[in-house]
Parts: structure tokens; C-alpha cells; sequence
């Protein structure tokens, strides 16, 4: 379409830092990431200011403890 990420006005991030960078400062955002972006690798935490959602692995409607790992990261 002649246009490229870095230079659209419909895209405001490059990559998947600005991506997770983007996210974080929009309250209502959503996105998805490679977890090296989403997860401190010092504290294996979510980065300040993002919150990875849990998948339901086995869809039974419920996040089970075995699933809820996700504010940790140690999966």
C-alpha cells in the first residue's frame, strides 16, 4: 500500500518495545507481545504499568491455580 510501520499515522509504535511502551501508557489498551517486552527480566514481573491476562488453558471458564502464574511469571 506504499506506506511502511514506522512512517503510518495508524501505527504510533515500532516493534514490540513500542508496542508494550504503547500499551502501558493507554489505560484501555490491549495488545499482544513477545513476553520479553511484557515481563522485567530481573524480577520476572510484569513490566510496571502492564498486566498480562490469564488464559483459561483448559476452558473450563475459570482461571485454576495451576493456570495463575501470570502476575509472577514463572510459568
Amino acid at each position: 500500500m506504499g506506506k511502511k510501520q514506522e512512517t503510518s499515522e495508524a501505527w504510533a509504535f515500532y516493534g514490540d518495545p513500542g508496542l508494550a511502551e504503547a500499551v502501558r501508557r493507554e489505560p484501555l489498551a490491549l495488545g499482544y507481545n513477545n513476553v520479553n517486552y511484557a515481563y522485567d527480566s530481573k524480577t520476572l514481573k510484569p513490566v510496571a504499568g502492564l498486566t498480562v491476562l490469564p488464559l483459561d488453558l483448559n476452558e473450563n471458564g475459570v482461571v485454576d491455580p495451576e493456570e495463575d502464574f501470570y502476575a509472577t511469571g514463572n510459568g
